[in-house]
């Protein structure tokens, strides 16, 4: 937890530290981060920077829990999703909600994505462990809503289901890193709910005609 001193700081000097620290970290990996070197690139002395943080590894849960929280808040659905063409609208505008927060959070996006793949034979932190969970325990839950409403196929559970769909959506954005469109996010928004429907939905429906239309938001 980070000291007091640090949650009276303005937001701007706030998210200006955690952007640094995040970088950093994602670059290097935590082993591989100097907390002197983050301190200088910070702009602070080590023992000002004592005023805030008890040392490395709780700037690292604060920083990891940050970007967490924030992803979380990002994709959360923020409506009901009370009917199967409810549930497929309101993914949809969580495809957007994703691909905006990327794109505004260009520099920290290496440690979302270390938080998510927690990839194995990396320095598995407990923040990161812990991130992770909270990020995939919102993502069960949405896959579960859709199960209630017979938007999600019901013969995987729904974590595995959940996993898989990440999987997709991780693989489809390494495709457009290499080369996107900077103008418009609309094709990508499309094609990512094309893919999370072929995963998730019921298998009947998926190539059915009488299936609500799941286009992304215009």
């Amino acid at each position: 937890m980070p000291r007091p001193a640090f949650k009276r700081l303005e937001i701007a000097q706030r998210a200006a530290i955690l952007e640094k620290a995040g970088t950093m970290f994602a670059d290097k990996g935590y082993d591989g981060t100097s907390y002197n070197r983050l301190i200088q690139e910070i702009g602070f002395s080590k023992g000002a920077m004592y005023h805030y943080f008890e040392d490395k590894d709780d700037l690292f849960q604060t920083t990891v829990n940050e970007v967490s929280s924030e992803f979380i808040a990002t994709i959360a659905p923020q409506k009901e999703l009370a009917t199967f063409g409810d549930y497929w609208h309101e993914v949809g505008q969580i495809c957007t909600r994703f691909l905006d927060f990327l794109n505004v959070e260009k520099k920290r996006n290496n440690l979302l994505w270390w938080i998510v793949r927690l990839p194995e034979g990396r320095e598995s932190h407990q923040a990161l462990k812990q991130g992770h969970d909270a990020i995939f325990g919102l993502l069960t839950s949405v896959v579960e809503r859709g199960q209630e409403v017979g938007a999600v196929q019901t013969d995987m559970h729904p974590r595995v289901i959940a996993q898989v769909i990440f999987g997709v959506v991780d693989g489809l954005w390494k495709g457009y890193s290499v080369e996107r469109d900077e103008t418009s996010s609309r094709p990508r928004v499309g094609t990512m709910l094309e893919l999370i429907r072929r995963v998730g939905a019921p298998r009947a429906l998926i190539f059915s005609q009488d299936v609500p239309s799941l286009a992304g938001p215009s």
